[in-house]
């Protein structure tokens, strides 16, 4: 069999699958660390219901097709977050390939394809755009696309061609509204590469006409409703212009420029920028952004989300400086864009990106038990209803209750900002609970506070009380009937308070029985600990050290003995006297002193 010998053709595939790869895994590195904001939590839930209710929810300024494509990527995926970002990676892979096209078309160069793909994966919005849950990143797909057909057609105009350039601009209509002025740079580039061709347009004038005219008519409200523009806060161009430019180049935007502007001086020493690819590029990205501006009274685009458009600009004229260097410096670009597309954006300081309320209820949820209810600080504006009804189907199918008074519940969920809390309603949530565990940041902290499962508790002889237990089963409570093979451990939490001083210290005995008097027991002082992970203040050893009105908690380990088969044992409790053995009668006691817990069946083959 004869080697398999690599073309310049097959090294160059292989070299843009790899590139395809560093794209997707820079994206996926971060995917799970972002929050949803608040409109992405919206498109997720208005997507995830039926397909009627996806057109009756349809915002009155939104096309609908990004819409239903989400509808079918969740009913094929499900609405986790996590998957819901893939689709926006997807579609950016997509889009990167065709931007490779476009700019090996543009340049008439493969090596300005391969800069262009690099570029534009590396600019640090679109890196913010390719896992964002928005139609935007549709648009990265429909604009290469449509520059594709646009110069496929008017470089051989055929009927085919004409119908399909109309159809790629009638998806983009119906995707998002800001494709009104992606048209517009489109028939400027058509005014300067095909002046004499220019009437040409009415054929895919006609078909993106006739597809979109539903969609134009609906809309048409738009222009007189919409009132997203900056309006009165209009910065000067120049400022506005910079800031949009800035945030399309992300953290290092001063490398980014610099950057650029020494490669276009360098195409025009090499006098490799022509006076239509410099006219092309200039329009794109400073005359149409002037367009914009002077429109935002009535288009409401000029901001960075609305110029989703201007990167293309930007990648074409880097991909003509990646194709001009020699070798070398292709390498070393290639690798200052890989670095890029990791760092390139400041995740923390968008302001688009919300408080890390995913984040932390998803942390917090292996810990919610049954009869837990949360209540909200009312200084605390730590998410909308909406927010919280969407990731609570996702990480708490069993339902959180909300309470506006804490009173009677034993585990009360308190979110707040820390430091920040109203004094009545943190007092209200102290009464009678302990702080335990909490996950968040400071401004989104979620703390359970815990109470005694008996409030009222059974009172011992020496003035102890005994408030009820939980058996622990890792960060959860287990439910009757209780369960057990024999040889396993069997953890349970005791609360204790008491009356007053106690002036001898006593010990407890946790006791597994049968009817034939069998047992498995733990003795010994109070094991007491901390529900807060982060209490460092010593506990008490002694009950002789207990002080009155203070909730402590304890827990004990009993091994579940070894039986010959399944038989019914009972869990009970007791205080006595360390030296000699005599036991402290609770008010409701078993025949020997004790109090029975719980009932216990342990199973054997």
């Amino acid at each position: 069999m004869n080697p398999i010998k690599l073309t310049n053709t097959h090294r160059h595939l292989w070299l843009l699958t790899a590139l395809l790869a560093l794209v997707f895994f820079s994206r996926m590195v971060f995917l799970g660390q972002r929050q949803f904001n608040y409109d992405e939590v919206w498109h997720a839930w208005h997507t995830s219901s039926t397909f009627d209710n996806l057109l009756l929810w349809m915002p009155y300024d939104w096309p609908p097709l990004y819409f239903v494509i989400l509808w079918m990527w969740q009913g094929l995926t499900g609405g986790d977050p996590l998957t819901l970002r893939y689709s926006s990676v997807l579609i950016f892979l997509l889009a990167c390939a065709a931007v490779y096209q476009l700019g090996r078309r543009w340049w008439r160069d493969p090596q300005a394809g391969v800069g262009a793909l690099l570029a534009f994966a590396a600019l640090g919005y679109y890196v913010f755009l390719s896992g964002y849950f928005r139609a935007y990143v549709l648009m990265l797909l429909w604009m290469p696309l449509a520059l594709l057909a646009l110069f496929a057609y008017f470089d051989r105009p055929t009927w085919r061609r004409g119908a399909l350039l109309g159809a790629v601009m009638a998806a983009m209509f119906y995707t998002n509204l800001t494709s009104v002025v992606f048209f517009a740079l489109m028939g400027g580039l058509s005014l300067v590469y095909y002046p004499r061709r220019v009437w040409r347009w009415w054929l895919p004038g006609v078909a993106a006409l006739g597809l979109a005219l539903p969609e134009i008519v609906a809309k048409l409200s738009v222009v007189t409703r919409r009132h997203a523009g900056l309006g009165d806060a209009l910065p000067p161009f120049s400022e506005g212009w910079a800031a949009i430019i800035a945030e399309f180049f992300g953290v290092y935007a001063p490398v980014w420029a610099l950057g650029l502007v020494v490669g276009a001086g360098w195409l025009l020493m090499r006098r490799r920028l022509t006076l239509r690819d410099g006219l092309a590029l200039t329009g794109w990205v400073v005359a149409l952004p002037l367009v914009v501006y002077l429109l935002d009274r009535v288009l409401g685009f000029f901001s960075t989300q609305y110029s989703w458009w201007i990167g293309g600009g930007l990648a074409l004229l880097a991909a003509a400086v990646f194709s001009s260097v020699p070798s070398v410096g292709r390498w070393a670009l290639m690798g200052a864009a890989a670095l890029s597309m990791f760092i390139s954006f400041d995740y923390v300081s968008y302001p688009f990106m919300p408080l890390p309320l995913e984040h932390t209820l998803r942390a917090a949820a292996p810990y919610f038990q049954r009869g837990d209810v949360f209540l909200m600080d009312p200084r605390c504006a730590c998410g909308s209803p909406m927010e919280w009804t969407f990731y609570q189907q996702r990480y708490v199918p069993m339902g959180l209750r909300w309470v506006s008074d804490p009173t009677g519940y034993a585990r009360v969920w308190y979110v707040s900002r820390d430091g920040d809390q109203d004094p009545a309603t943190l007092a209200a949530v102290r009464a009678g609970r302990i702080p335990s565990k909490f996950v968040g940041p400071w401004d989104l902290l979620i703390r359970l506070y815990e109470g005694p499962p008996d409030s009222a508790g059974v009172r011992f002889a020496n003035g102890m009380r005994f408030h009820g237990f939980h058996v622990v089963e890792g960060e959860r409570f287990s439910y009757e009937p209780l369960v057990r093979r024999e040889g396993e451990t069997l953890t349970v939490r005791l609360w204790w308070s008491a009356e007053g001083p106690l002036e001898v210290d006593l010990s407890v005995t946790l006791q597994l029985m049968n009817a034939s008097g069998s047992l498995a027991q733990s003795d010994g002082a109070p094991h007491l600990i901390h529900l807060d992970p982060t209490a460092t203040q010593r506990l008490p050893e002694q009950t002789s050290q207990w002080q009155p009105g203070v909730i402590y908690v304890e827990e004990r380990t009993v091994r579940v003995p070894d039986v010959a088969f399944h038989s019914d044992w009972t869990l009970l409790l007791g205080v006595y006297q360390w030296w000699d053995g005599q036991r402290i009668l609770p008010e409701a006691a078993h025949q020997d002193g004790l109090l029975p817990l719980t009932s216990l069946n342990i199973m054997a083959w």
